[in-house]
C-alpha cells in the first residue's frame, strides 16, 4: 500500500515516489498509443504505458492518473467513463491541493489556463478537473481574487 508521506516534495504530491512504492509495477514508454492517449493502465501485467514526448507537466499529471488506477483497480467497460472521472479529479486534487497556488497562477497569467497549468507542473485537463471540482469556499476565494487582480 501507499505511503502519502513518503509521496511529498516541497511542491507537495510527488507522483513518481507514490509509483515507486508500488514495487510490482513497471512503466514502460511507448509510440504505440492512440493518438491524445497519454498513458494506460494494464492491471493483468502490472505495467502502465506512457507516451514517449510528453513535457514534464504532462508526464507529472499522466503518472500521476495513472497510479489512481493501479490504486483503484480494475474498472468494468460500463465504469469506465466514470472511472476515469473519478481518477482524473483525485489526481487533480492531490497535485493542485492549494488553492491558492492555483489562484496566483491564474492571476500571474491573467487567467490563461495553459500558462498557469504549466507554472503548476500538470496538464491543462488536470487544471481543469481541479477547478471543475472547487468547494463553495474555495470558489468564493479564486473569483474574489481573480475579481481583484484581473480588472
Amino acid at each position: 500500500m501507499l505511503d502519502r508521506r513518503r509521496c511529498r516534495d516541497h511542491r507537495g504530491h510527488h507522483p513518481w515516489r507514490a509509483i515507486g512504492q508500488l514495487a510490482d509495477w513497471r512503466i514502460d514508454w511507448t509510440d504505440d498509443l492512440e493518438p491524445g492517449v497519454w498513458g494506460l493502465t494494464l492491471h493483468r501485467e502490472k505495467r502502465i504505458l506512457m507516451a514517449n514526448g510528453l513535457d514534464q507537466a504532462e508526464r507529472r499529471s499522466t503518472i500521476a492518473h495513472e497510479t489512481g488506477h493501479v490504486l483503484r483497480g480494475a474498472a468494468s467497460v460500463c465504469q469506465r467513463l466514470r472511472e476515469e472521472t473519478l481518477v482524473e479529479r483525485q489526481a487533480a486534487r492531490l497535485l493542485l491541493p492549494s488553492v491558492r497556488r492555483i489562484g496566483h497562477a491564474l492571476a500571474w497569467h491573467q487567467a490563461d489556463h495553459d500558462k498557469a497549468a504549466h507554472d503548476l507542473w500538470v496538464d491543462d485537463a488536470l487544471l481543469g478537473a481541479r477547478l471543475s471540482t472547487l468547494a463553495p469556499r474555495e470558489r468564493a476565494w479564486l473569483d474574489q481574487q481573480l475579481d481583484t487582480i484581473l480588472l
